[in-house]
């Protein structure tokens, strides 16, 4: 057991891997955990990585902070329930519609991603409510009396209401939801008034689809969650991470769970935030590297940056505030072969938690990045430190000799090929979502974190002319960590389509009374007494354009024609950024008002590392390393937990973790600061 104090958790739900981590609230120290995932549950893999912390159950007495990949599973895999779309007649088929556009116009055979409610339970009736938010046909209620009960007998067990220009005025939405809870009285139910009261009909519905069809999925889990947690003694309250990277009591978390989907993801991106700030280092790339996928985020004048949506395959979107991140499946369990061409290609499948990797042994027998690494001697080739167990060597030479042997190449070059071509994956996927939007990648330093990100950060910062990365102190357990330095955030989104010049006083200050009302109706629900602080943010673009920029208004929590018009100025400043341009004389609109709440939540003890300049101690020994296909370097293998403040490392080296693994190429460096974060500077 640890000291007689009281702990906080964050746990982070991967593919692979469950992570954990308590700080004790008086001293700082720290203690992780990492276990095997277990789908399709997840229950039991967490309840592992709770109790491998070995703490007193009832000494866990503040925060248990969870992110996880449930949700998120649940939509890519489509494993959900059956659920109905309620919706204006004659636009039931805004799911299938979309946006009217292919990603490939000169394929014939492509076919876009099946909706996720068939037409026949997407039901139209009539009402109608016109762009200014006046009735002009009222709700036929004995339709959706009819409807409901026809539902009801085919199962649907949650409901999706979106009807036209419902975001201006939410009242047939409102009678609807009423005469389902007279039908159907123990459905789920989710209003786009509620969920995203946004223009942009097919991003609206979509959103609050996706919403509906997690309403059970995530109740069940979390409702499970609660109950095995206060059957092992742990009573603290549990809090779910969002994607616009802050956590919510379990109440508000099951309302929308449509907001959950990226938690993990946005945990990493917070805590890349924390540790950078010190540094002098406000532009980052969050890169994490997992055992199944790699995701990409940013952070700029140390906030992570918003993007307008997540996508699950093409065009099946969810419109809520989130910190923009992109992922492929890219991870340690990332699978190579090879396409009809015959051109290696690594991913997207993964070995996943098991059978896993090949030189796992447990059965796997398919050629990993992971298999890669140990060939290349990046891992180390005997023994895997963070499962605590051997490699099966010989099968994972048998595993990627199926590479060499159809490109005639020794076992080591097949292997540098698989790591490349890795790299070369995350390495496209880094422009596209930094080149593509108008920022420099030499204007960044990378952040690794993961399992396997630190691995591939080198390689990817050299080809992107990045000159420092960032390994930090929590490595294979960041998001973990980062749940725990996570604060409670609310947002909420209200569309108001006007020109600036005529914008009307009363309609702006009463859009930002309503959203402040809703918050603190939320917080008094999840039982929150705390004061919040409140931000206020727009969306502008120049009348005539499609897509907006978000800039920030107040931080005070005012609302007002004046503060809007101060934002005109930082719109036109950022669309010069971002784009290259500005129009100062065009006319601009807002067209959506976002508020957000905060709450301060729990800062934990910032503990520093003790120095220790000599690294003598800390050398394991050396072996040989494959950084290039043909030539080996003799590697010096230090022990992380033998290094301290000040230590400098001089490539080629390796850095051994009990939680992951840090390369130093040849001609680099590697300095641990006072934090136990380990810095790479980078030379070609």
């Amino acid at each position: 057991m640890l000291s007689d104090s009281s702990f906080s958790i964050g746990i982070d739900v991967g593919g692979t891997f469950t992570d954990a981590v308590a700080i004790d609230h008086r001293t700082g120290e720290q203690r992780w955990s990492k276990v095997p995932t277990t789908p399709p549950g997840f229950i039991d893999g967490v309840l592992d990585a709770v109790e491998s912390l070995s703490l007193d159950p009832t000494k866990i007495s503040k925060l248990a902070i969870h992110a996880t990949t449930i949700g998120i599973n649940a939509v890519v895999e489509r494993k959900l329930p059956q659920g109905a779309l309620i919706c204006t007649e004659g636009f039931r088929d805004f799911l299938e519609v979309r946006h009217s556009r292919r990603p490939d116009l000169y394929n014939p055979w492509w076919n876009k991603p099946p909706s996720l409610i068939e037409r026949k339970y997407r039901i139209g009736v009539p009402e109608r409510i016109d762009a200014k938010g006046k009735v002009v046909r009222g709700l036929d209620k004995e339709k959706v009396r009819k409807v409901v009960s026809w539902a009801r007998k085919q199962g649907v067990v949650t409901y999706a209401v979106c009807t036209l220009f419902s975001f201006l005025n939410p009242q047939h939405e409102r009678k609807i939801r009423d005469l389902i809870a007279e039908g159907h009285p123990d459905a789920y139910v989710s209003l786009s008034s509620d969920v995203a009261p946004i223009i942009r009909e097919y991003e609206r519905t979509s959103t609050t689809v996706i919403n509906s069809l997690l309403m059970p999925v995530m109740s069940t889990y979390v409702t499970t969650l609660e109950l095995r947690l206060k059957e092992k003694g742990v009573v603290a309250p549990l809090m779910l991470m969002r994607s616009n990277g802050g956590n919510v009591p379990v109440e508000t978390a099951k309302w929308k769970p449509v907001e959950l989907l990226e938690g993990g993801h946005a945990a990493g991106s917070n805590l890349a935030c924390r540790i950078t700030q010190p540094m002098n280092s406000p532009n980052v790339i969050t890169y994490d590297g997992g055992g199944t996928t790699a995701t990409l985020s940013l952070v700029e004048n140390s906030e992570p940056v918003y993007g307008p949506w997540l996508e699950f395959g093409f065009e099946i979107v969810a419109n809520t505030p989130s910190i923009s991140v992109k992922s492929i499946g890219q991870g340690g369990g990332a699978i190579a072969w090879i396409d009809k061409g015959d051109a290696l290609r690594v991913g997207p499948a993964s070995a996943a938690a098991f059978p896993g990797p090949a030189c796992y042994g447990l059965g796997g027998t398919a050629p990993t990045l992971t298999d890669a690494l140990v060939l290349l001697g990046i891992l180390d080739p005997e023994f895997d430190w963070i499962r605590g167990e051997a490699w099966d060597h010989e099968a994972a030479e048998t595993a990627i000799g199926k590479i060499a042997s159809n490109f005639g190449w020794g076992l080591t070059e097949a292997a540098h090929a698989i790591y490349r071509v890795g790299v070369s994956n995350v390495s496209f996927l880094l422009r596209e979502e930094i080149v593509a939007k108008g920022r420099d990648p030499r204007d960044f330093a990378l952040v690794a974190i993961g399992g396997s990100g630190p691995m591939l950060a080198s390689q990817l910062a050299l080809e992107q002319d990045i000159s420092k990365v960032i390994v930090p102190a929590a490595l294979g357990t960041a998001s973990a960590l980062g749940c725990l330095l996570s604060d409670p955030k609310y947002e909420y989104l209200q569309s108001y389509l006007a020109l600036v010049e005529q914008i009307e006083r009363e309609t702006l200050e009463g859009i930002g009374k309503s959203l402040k009302a809703r918050a603190l109706s939320d917080l008094k629900r999840d039982g929150i007494t705390q004061d919040p602080r409140f931000e206020f943010f727009g969306d502008f673009r120049y009348s005539g354009e499609h897509w907006e920029v978000t800039v920030p208004l107040s931080l005070e929590g005012r609302l007002d024609p004046k503060i809007v018009n101060e934002g005109v100025s930082k719109f036109h400043s950022e669309h010069q950024r971002l784009y290259g341009f500005s129009r100062l004389d065009e006319p601009v609109e807002i067209v959506t008002i976002m508020m957000r709440m905060l709450l301060a939540g729990f800062q934990p003890p910032i503990r520093k590392i003790a120095e220790k300049k000599d690294v003598a101690a800390a050398v394991k020994g050396t072996r040989s390393v494959y950084f290039k296909p043909d030539e080996a370097s003799e590697a010096t293998i230090y022990v992380y937990d033998e290094l301290g403040a000040g230590s400098l490392i001089q490539g080629p080296a390796v850095i051994q973790r009990r939680d992951g693994t840090v390369p130093v190429f040849p001609r680099c460096t590697c300095e641990i600061d006072d934090h136990g974060n380990s810095i790479i500077t980078l030379k070609e």
